[in-house]
């Protein structure tokens, strides 16, 4: 808060960055209100700036935020809108976009939509991984319960062992 407070108006890509942090910070303190409220910042300053790899984290922490408060629906809407975001100009998804795949693979595990599910982990993971390999831990974790859900011990148990290794 104190970073927001000293950095000047106009430095809106740093300030784009200060609000995901302090996102950040409240969610792991387990303040709701005040967590929406600065991640809702850091997408209106990340997109007044252009910087979409930060409005597409914002907004999936945002989804994120929605699935914990059981508004699945609007969690929907904000990975769609962070997928609609994350292309480049050829309409490509950029590896940015592996985050939201992976959290709307995860939303629809909770659907129990298990195909559209392991659709969007697959290819999560696949462009996650070309940002950094660290980010495909959560949608290994998420496509081991996809597997799990399906009967497929031995496919859980590779992807929790992909997890593992990666983390």
């Amino acid at each position: 808060q104190q970073a927001l407070e000293l950095l000047p108006e106009n430095c809106l890509f740093l300030r784009s960055f200060v609000a995901g942090y302090l996102g950040l910070n409240y969610l792991y303190s387990g303040e709701i209100v005040p967590t929406t409220r600065a991640f809702r910042e850091a997408v209106r300053i990340s997109q007044e700036v252009g910087n979409v790899m930060n409005t597409v984290l914002a907004l999936c922490h945002l989804a994120e935020l929605s699935i914990i408060q059981g508004q699945f629906y609007e969690a929907r809407a904000l990975y769609d809108q962070a997928l609609a975001l994350a292309v480049d100009s050829q309409g490509h998804r950029q590896p940015i976009a592996g985050i939201a795949l992976t959290g709307l693979g995860r939303l629809m595990v909770e659907w129990n939509e298990l195909e559209a599910a392991t659709h969007h982990l697959m290819e999560g993971i696949e462009l996650v991984k070309k940002w950094g390999e660290v980010g495909a831990v959560n949608g290994y974790i998420a496509l081991a319960r996809v597997k799990q859900a399906q009967g497929d011990v031995v496919g859980a148990h590779e992807a929790i062992q992909m997890a593992q290794q990666l983390a």
